[in-house]
């Protein structure tokens, strides 16, 4: 007999060596498919997260929407002489809520929002 083979030949020595090879690339497979698993996980609170802002600034927008009408409302029904000289003023002195800036669940100012304030015509006054 050539060589040292086992009694099942050399083709099952050969497979025989590899098995732990294998074995060692499967774990890492399973480590990175748990680490892809909790990018996941990660990438699903972050949108979930994203989603509840966006919830949330959809509700301020419609609060604001519902504040204007109001506002409007009430400039429409005083007399030109007692009408204010902006939106805001509107706001500010003829709602039945007073104007505010938004503010995030945390209470901390939202960012990037700017109150821009109407001239009586409708036009935005430049910056």
């Amino acid at each position: 007999m050539e060589g040292s083979h086992s009694r099942y030949g050399p083709h099952i020595d050969y497979v025989d060596s590899y098995i732990p090879v294998m074995m060692t690339s499967m774990n890492t497979i399973g480590k990175q498919i748990a680490s892809l698993k909790t990018l996941v996980e990660d990438m699903a609170k972050y949108i979930q997260r994203q989603e509840e802002s966006l919830s949330y600034i959809a509700g301020k927008i419609h609060d604001h929407e519902r504040h204007t009408q109001a506002a409007e409302a009430s400039l429409k029904s005083l007399p030109p002489e007692e009408a204010p000289n902006t939106f805001k003023d509107a706001l500010e002195t003829h709602s039945t809520t007073p104007y505010q800036a938004s503010t995030m669940p945390n209470g901390q100012p939202e960012k990037g929002v700017k109150t821009l304030c109407f001239s009586m015509n409708g036009t935005i006054p430049a910056t």
